[in-house]
């Protein structure tokens, strides 16, 4: 994207609004198409997406729930993601407050961003967010490791119907 439509992005967050970033190797032809492709907009607030890898749940009862009582996890205690794309909160930004909401699982792997094609894998640790969220002047951000985590069935592993995915 060009400087202009992420600073009009950065300054309608600011402003008030809001906005979710959700990556999928599906929404590219190669491994870090998806995670480059909204990357300019995740600087401003020093996040960094990584490349789909990993099929896991996170649950509340495991202690993944790092904010339990968080708004958005009413009524939540699992969701679940295939091919999932954790965020990491890498830099600080004096005019954004982040939070990893839900951790992924320890003993999980994701695959970083750092690489055309396929990058480089690694084990998870808690700055790896399912659920990240942040405040930016007057507005908010989130950021969530999968898609299909809301889409009915997709006959890959996950579906709207599973844990509480719906009620997320």
């Amino acid at each position: 994207y060009p400087s202009e439509q992420v600073d009009a992005l950065w300054g309608y967050v600011t402003n008030g609004g809001s906005a979710l970033f959700i990556s999928d190797a599906n929404f590219g032809s190669d491994w870090n198409d998806a995670p480059d492709s909204d990357q300019a907009f995740l600087n401003r607030f020093g996040w960094q997406m990584n490349q789909d890898q990993g099929t896991y749940a996170v649950e509340r009862a495991d202690g993944e729930f790092l904010v339990p009582d968080h708004p958005i996890l009413n009524d939540v205690n699992a969701f679940d993601g295939e091919g999932v794309s954790p965020i990491v909160h890498t830099t600080r930004n004096p005019h954004v407050t982040a939070s990893v909401v839900v951790r992924v699982p320890a003993g999980e792997t994701t695959r970083n961003n750092d690489a055309d094609g396929k990058g480089s894998s690694r084990s998870t640790t808690r700055r790896d967010a399912a659920l990240i969220v942040g405040k930016a002047g007057k507005g908010r951000i989130a950021g969530h490791f999968d898609r299909n985590t809301f889409f009915n069935e997709n006959g890959a592993g996950t579906s709207l119907h599973q844990a509480d995915n719906a009620q997320y």
